[in-house]
Formats: C-alpha cells, structure tokens, sequence
C-alpha cells in the first residue's frame, strides 16, 4: 500500500496544522492539492475517484482531535489610527514649517507669476506620478508579500525607472507644447520643469518607503529638505525657489537611499529567481492602478487648475495663481490631515472581523456572514461621519475666530471644502478595502464620475460666476468619489464570502 497522501496523515506530523475537513468534498480538493488525480486514486488506492476516497477517509477525518485555534489579535484602534495618521505626517510638517517661515519645501511667499509656475509643476508631478506609484506599491507589495523579496525588489526598481522616464519624457513634450503655444515665458518654464523633475522624483522615491510602511522616514526625508531649504534660503540667501528645488532633491536622495537600502536587504536575505516581464503584459494589469492614480489627484487638483484659468482682465498669463482660494483649501486640509487615520484604522479593523467572523459561520449559510459584515461597514461609516462633522466644525470655527481667515469669501471656501473632505475621506476607504479585495477596477466608474463631474460643474460656475466657485466643483466630485465607491462596496459585500476568498486576502 502507498504512503497516504499529507492531507490524511499531516495530522501526525504537524497537529497545529491540522483542520477538520468541513465536508467530502472539501477533502477531495486537499486530495488533489496533494496530486490524487481520479487516476492516482483507482490505480494507487484502489477507488474509482478522487471523491470516492474522500467520502471514505471523511468519517474517519471528522473523528481526529483539532488543534485549537490560535485567538485572532486584539485590534488596537487608537494605535491604528495614529500609525494611518502618520501617512500625512509630511503634510502636517510642511504645514507647522510654513507657519513658522512663512516657506516650505515648496510654496512661500512668492511673485503670482512665479507662484503659477511652482503650482503647474507641483500639481503635474502629483498627477503624472500617482498612477506610477499606486502600481508600484501594488505590484511590489504583491511579491514582497508571497516571500519573493528579490523578484519584488527588481520590480519596485524596474517601476521607479519607468516613472523616471516618464517624467523626462513629459517634460520634452511639455517643452514642445510650451513652444507652440506659449503657456508661460521661458524662465517660469523651466522654473515649472524643475519643480515637476524634483518633485516627481520625490514621489517615486517616498512611494518606496510608503509601499515598505516606513512612514517616519518618509517624514525624515521632508525634514532633511526643510532643513536643505533653510540652510541655503536663510543662511546662504539664495533665491527661494531655487533653494526649494536643491531641498526637494535633497529630500529624494535621502528617501530613495533608504528605500534602496532596505529593498536591498530583503533582496540579500531571500532567495528568488528574477523573472522578466513584458512591459506590454505589465501595463495591461497594472492600468486600474494606473488610471486611479491619475484620477485621484486629477480629482484633488482639478478645482485649483479650474480657478487659476478663470477669465481676468488684468492676467498676463493664461494661468494665474489665486492665493485667496489656495488658503482656505490649506486650512480645510487640516481636517482631511486629522481624518486621514480612520482610513487605516477601519481597514484593518474591517478585515480583522473578516478573520474573526468567518470561522464562526457555516459554510452552506454564507448570508449570515455577509449580512453580519455589512452591518460592521454601516457602524463604522456612522461612526465616522458626525466626528469629521465636529472636528472640520471646530476647525472651521477656530480659522474664523483666531482671525487665520478674513471673513467673507475665504470663510466660505474653507466651509466647503470642509464639507468635502468627509466624503473623500470616505471614498478613500471604500477604494482601500476594494484595492485589498483584488477588485482596483471597481473603482474607476466612480473616480472616473467624480472627476468629470468636478471639472464640468466648477468650469461652468466660474465662467458663469466668479473663480471661488470652483470649489463647489470639487464638494461635487468629492461627493460622487464617496457615495459612488460605498454604493460599490455595498454590492460587493453582499458577496463578501466569495470576493474575500478569491482575493486570497
């Protein structure tokens, strides 16, 4: 007689291990994982099928003591929710910076002309990048994840040097666009290009370090760029911006060398065989990771593009950078800053249910397990909406009172974008729960929507009206982006049991 296959004997071997089969059936699957085919059953064990042999071994099976289950962790909200907080970190260190100099890493107290040249070169890097590292981080994660830490290292390099010649190759194109239709005079030109050059490499670099969940570094590599900034601005008296370029790449050499040096370590540690791609095959399944994060930030920025090319009399450029607008939008950022931590908490909180909740439902009654998980993601949202409404109203009542916003026209942007971050806040998760789900095309109708509907609603109000309804555009968007994405989770959850396993997550 043949030695039994492991799924019959690992039990011995490797108690901890072992799991009641839940059904013949469910043993004829562990049967063949283990290479019974209908022929190795009839010719090896003497049964007609793979199944056969699995409705005899299944009594005996069901007999065998099991392991007992090692109790899920305890999820730690609180500390969840400060380390997600900890991805806008570097935001919050530029914000207190410019409080205290009145100049970041990039933005100050600049001439408007110059001013619309750092935005355009900012906004482009954000929007050209986003998509790059979204499929970085996710093609990365997918390999570091499955103990293939050289082949993950090599492609998180490999993407890196795409989104290099990305950027290079944009800004010849934006050079030739420039020459034909004279969007800004030479020096604002390449004042914008260098911008987009350091900063696009910025992103790709702390990407790295975002991907590897090394978010202090990230913030030590905007505090080396301040600090770059600083020194040669205050104490060295060069031009800003031109101290803000030699800062941001400051900051990338720092970030990139770290991140280098721990893929490398993982790369040292791990044995992998590398493996080459085709780029073609590359892009075709990296293109919802692609196409999000270009609409992502299209969706961030199109209000502030929408009200820099609002009609003026006295503009000598097609482009002109509204400081009344950007303040109160950087006030209202600081609710999205504070909220920015739910979003983690909750993911992991909803997927730590997931894996304490399943065991507990039968497999023939998936609906009591699906039901009881929507149930969890409607106590959460709940949760979450009326403590952004407190905290963007305490916000919003500070900036009034500490006289940080003029009344008027800024107290009213400010309100409106603070109204928005809620439901991008909220979008955010759905798309991060989507995304770990193995669903990244779920999510485009709705961010595809959210950008059109942004754009379209904000173009025509400032022609109609004025440039500060341009905001509006952006409630509109941000509010498409959250219920859009939440009435897409919504349906998927009411088959959780089946995307979860197929996901593999």
């Amino acid at each position: 007689m043949p030695k039994y296959p492991n799924c019959l004997t690992i039990w011995l071997d490797e108690p901890e291990s072992w799991r009641t089969p839940l059904d013949p059936r469910d043993l004829a699957v562990r049967l063949e994982t283990d290479g019974v085919t209908e022929s190795v059953a009839k010719a090896e064990y003497g049964y007609n099928s793979t199944y056969e042999m699995a409705s005899h071994w299944y009594p005996k099976m069901r007999e065998l003591p099991e392991a007992p289950r090692k109790p899920e962790a305890a999820a730690r909200p609180i500390f969840e929710h400060l380390k997600g907080t900890g991805f806008t970190m570097p935001l919050a260190v530029c914000c207190i910076v410019m409080l205290f100099f009145g100049f970041s890493l990039w933005g100050g107290d600049l001439e408007a002309d110059v001013a619309a040249a750092v935005a355009v070169g900012t906004i482009t890097s954000f929007i050209v990048t986003g998509g790059i590292v979204q499929a970085m981080a996710w093609q990365g994660m997918f390999y570091l994840g499955s103990a293939d830490s050289r082949m993950g290292a090599v492609t998180v390099l490999r993407w890196c040097g795409y989104g290099v010649a990305t950027l290079v190759g944009s800004s010849a194109v934006g050079l030739l666009l420039n020459w034909q239709f004279a969007f800004l005079p030479g020096p604002l030109l390449f004042l914008a290009i260098g911008f987009y050059l350091a900063l696009g490499s910025l992103w790709l670099a702390t990407g790295i370090l975002y991907m590897l969940d090394e978010h202090l570094l990230v913030t030590a590599s905007i505090a080396v760029g301040i600090a770059i900034v600083i020194v040669f601005h205050l104490g060295f008296t060069w031009p800003l911006t031109h101290s803000q370029i030699a800062g941001v790449f400051g900051a990338t050499a720092f970030a990139a060398f770290a991140g280098y040096r721990r893929l490398k370590r993982r790369y040292d540690e791990e044995a992998g065989r590398i493996r080459n791609r085709m780029l073609t095959r590359t892009l075709f399944f990296a293109s919802p990771y692609l196409s999000y994060g270009f609409l992502y930030y299209l969706l961030l920025s199109g209000d502030c593009i929408i009200a820099w090319t609002a009609p003026t009399e006295t503009a000598s450029m097609p482009l002109v950078f509204r400081g009344d607008y950007e303040l109160p939008l950087d006030i209202a950022l600081l609710g999205f800053i504070l909220s920015a931590g739910w979003v983690h908490a909750s993911t992991h909180l909803f997927f730590a249910e997931v894996r304490r909740h399943l065991p507990l439902c039968a497999t023939d009654s998936p609906s009591a397990f699906n039901s009881h998980m929507g149930q969890f993601y409607l106590i959460r949202l709940l949760y979450f909406l009326p403590v952004a409404l407190l905290v963007n109203l305490v916000i919003w009542f500070v900036a009034r009172g500490t006289g940080v916003l003029p009344s008027g026209g800024s107290l009213w942007i400010a309100g409106i974008a603070l109204c928005a971050y809620p439901f991008l806040t909220l979008g955010l998760w759905n798309v991060s729960v989507l995304f770990s789900l193995a669903l990244p095309s779920a999510v485009l109708p709705a961010a595809g929507a959210a950008v059109l509907l942004d754009i379209t609603s904000g173009y025509v109000l400032t022609r109609v009206l004025t440039h500060e309804y341009a905001v509006v555009g952006f409630l509109v968007g941000a509010t498409i982006f959250g219920l859009g994405t939440t009435i897409t989770l919504s349906r998927r959850i009411e088959r959780l049991d089946y995307y979860y396993f197929a996901s593999g997550a």
